[in-house]
């Protein structure tokens, strides 16, 4: 470069790029326990929020409000027919929810007053690395919760 000219050279912007791949290279193994936590809790609060949706559209609508599981095809469904998919390995592994019909998926139906019916339950999601999140909803007023701990009583 010829003296008072500003700028970089290519071959200076290749080194400096070859630096921050091996650096990213090294880093990243360590990141990805870090990465598998996130989509576990990040799912975990959105079938609760499908859940608490569900809830409010029967107190406010008057109507029974259900959110469907479905544990093999790694989704959900929401009231109004929308799949939604866990995210890259993330699954559903346990419900305690009872089938909405004979033969139908497990599901959480809200009563119009915001109760669960016809019982309480909860949704337990688990990454690649075992880690596990349980969405609980409350038997009396339908309170929807993630806790990162199984409820009272339960066994795996």
């Amino acid at each position: 470069m010829k003296s008072g000219e500003k700028g970089f050279t290519l071959l200076e912007v290749l080194i400096v790029m070859a630096i921050l791949g091996l650096l990213s290279m090294a880093v990243m193994p360590q990141m990805l326990p870090v990465l598998d936590k996130i989509r576990l809790q990040s799912d975990a609060r959105d079938v609760a929020q499908a859940l608490r949706m569900a809830r409010q559209q029967a107190i406010s609508t008057g109507q029974p409000a259900a959110v469907y599981i479905y544990p093999y095809a790694s989704l959900y469904r929401v009231q109004d027919g929308k799949n939604l998919n866990f995210r890259k390995g993330v699954q559903c592994v346990d419900t305690t929810f009872a089938p909405a019909y004979s033969g139908g998926p497990p599901a959480c139906t809200f009563h119009p007053g915001g109760a669960p019916l016809p019982r309480a339950g909860t949704v337990v999601l688990a990454n690649q690395r075992g880690e596990k999140a349980y969405i609980i909803v409350n038997p009396v007023v339908g309170r929807v919760r993630v806790s990162n701990s199984p409820p009272s009583g339960w066994t795996d």
